[in-house]
């Protein structure tokens, strides 16, 4: 926490012709406090360092359907809630099946793709920033076969005086109508249409065209 002292000193002539002869020094009204004249006005400042974090995704194809070889694109909005610079800002990003089980891998990991606020560096947020990211994974068989691929991404930063980033939160899907209203990994469902189809056909091996005993069926 911090604080703002503030007090006025007020002269003033008791003779318009004289100098200045009166005077007195501001008090906060308060005298419950122990201190009943002339005490400075105090406003306390909350220290609130907080992130939060959403995580959300569009498809490459056309029919809004996942499907083996379109690019799942990951879009990170990190934004700075509390009230103070957050600086280092770092991303951890864990894509993985449906379980959670299987780790896949990103074909291009989170990349800063712009700011709310221009003034400050990529990797540190001013009070009310939100900072853009974006990162892309290309659907392969196995995470079909798996089911599914949940994706949640770690977001640390250090606040003003702290050594180290002591500040975090995880990525929450911006969807509140499923009942989770935090921190839920982005959920990407993947159908199983599993199918076979077989064919057989047949050709007769025949001089006359007619199919007699001992002529060969391949």
């Amino acid at each position: 926490t911090g604080q703002i002292e503030n007090q006025v000193t007020v002269l003033a002539k008791s003779n318009p012709s004289g100098g200045f002869d009166v005077s007195d020094v501001s008090d906060d009204g308060i005298d419950n406090d122990l201190n009943t004249i002339d005490d400075p006005t105090i406003t306390e400042l909350t220290f609130e360092p907080e992130l939060e974090v959403t995580k959300t995704y569009s498809l490459s194809g056309d029919d809004n359907v996942p499907d083996v070889g379109e690019t799942v694109t990951y879009f990170i909005a990190v934004e700075n809630t509390g009230n103070v610079l957050l600086t280092n800002i770092e991303l951890t990003d864990v894509l993985t099946d449906i379980s959670g089980n299987t780790t896949l891998a990103l074909n291009t990991p989170p990349t800063v793709t712009g700011s709310t606020d221009v003034n400050t560096a990529d990797g540190s947020l001013s009070a009310g920033e939100v900072e853009n990211y974006i990162a892309t994974y290309t659907i392969e068989q196995s995470a079909v076969d798996l089911g599914g691929i949940r994706n949640t991404v770690t977001v640390t930063g250090r606040s003003p005086n702290s050594e180290t980033n002591d500040i975090s939160d995880v990525s929450d899907d911006g969807d509140d109508t499923d009942g989770n209203t935090v921190d839920d990994p982005t959920i990407v469902l993947l159908e199983e249409s599993p199918m076979i189809e077989v064919t057989k056909t047949a050709t007769v091996s025949s001089e006359d065209e007619i199919i007699d005993s001992g002529d060969l069926i391949t």
